[in-house]
């Protein structure tokens, strides 16, 4: 990480290497079907590499885990930031190109207005981010390995064995600490 931060191309590229397959499954995982129509995930992929190798400098490395976790971080901003893109873009074609409702046949008026329906809307985006406020609040609440475990487990997708040899404990024991994570959670997020 050190050779990579000084700008050793060679480590970097090994950096890359290291990581690439775990990402590839990531942005195939979490970028949406709509995503997945207009961008290839090669495509995407690159373009995550470019930035997190952009900032690399900035990351302070604390170990595999740590950073795996900066890379998944780092992809997944990236994929709402493509399908806002495209969100956007398909607004503004929409709002262009579509005819006035009540100069279409009803059952096709009728499929238009339901597939509006499942449109993000700037309320809905609203009431996401507060939702997403609220798990991370909860989150911060847990005791720091157990949020380390939920982190490791949910949001950069490592498999029980990997976490469990990351913190030196057994993967009964990560299995255990993650059950009781969610349980905390799940009570914590329905307090108001």
């Amino acid at each position: 990480m050190a050779r990579a931060q000084r700008g050793d191309l060679a480590a970097r590229d090994t950096l890359v290497h290291r990581i690439l397959p775990g990402l590839r499954a990531f942005v195939r995982r979490h970028a949406g079907r709509r995503l997945r129509e207009r961008e290839e995930v090669s495509d995407l992929v690159q373009s995550i590499c470019r930035e997190f190798l952009e900032k690399l400098n900035e990351l302070e490395f604390r170990g595999d885990a740590a950073f795996r976790l900066w890379v998944i971080q780092t992809a997944r901003h990236k994929i709402m930031e493509r399908a806002r893109y495209w969100s956007r873009a398909k607004r503004a074609a929409d709002e262009v190109t579509l005819p006035p409702i009540d100069s279409l046949d009803p059952q096709i008026a009728g499929e238009l207005l339901d597939a509006c329906s499942n449109r993000t809307t700037p309320a809905h985006e609203a009431i996401v981010r507060e939702e997403q406020r609220r798990v991370l609040e909860a989150l911060q609440m847990l005791p720091a390995e157990q949020c380390r475990v939920v982190l490791l487990r949910r949001l950069a997708g490592f498999a029980h064995k990997e976490i469990a040899a990351e913190l030196g404990k057994s993967e009964g024991a990560i299995r255990q600490m993650l059950f009781r994570a969610l349980a905390r959670l799940a009570v914590l997020l329905r307090e108001p």
